[in-house]
């Protein structure tokens, strides 16, 4: 048996063999660990609004990085600050805060 193998050897291992699972219905509550059957998919988005999924920065592209200066902060749970960045300002944001128009439009600039 091999013990140090490509990525691409691995793949062609993996496709020589066939798998076959078992599908057997369980209660939430038990189905820690187990693998999904067929896709699931939420009746309604949640949270309800367009969010973060990672921290990052809201800036004008057209800024140079040294004169940027940081003119807040947005965190998960704040109101959504609804005026446009001028030239040279940036805001924070962190995982899960609401995401405003004007951010889609900074991305333009």
């Amino acid at each position: 048996m091999e013990t140090l193998i490509s990525v691409e050897r691995a793949r062609d291992i993996l496709a020589s063999h066939s798998f076959k699972w078992d599908i057997e219905e369980v209660e939430l509550e038990f189905a820690q660990g187990r693998i999904l059957a067929e896709n699931i998919f939420a009746r309604c988005d949640d949270p309800a609004f367009d969010n973060s999924s990672i921290d990052g920065w809201a800036i004008q592209s057209s800024d140079l990085p040294e004169s940027r200066i940081e003119i807040g902060k947005i965190f998960a749970g704040s109101e959504p600050i609804t005026t446009p960045l001028r030239p040279g300002e940036i805001l924070s944001y962190h995982d899960g805060c609401s995401y405003s128009t004007w951010i889609r439009r900074s991305r333009n600039d």
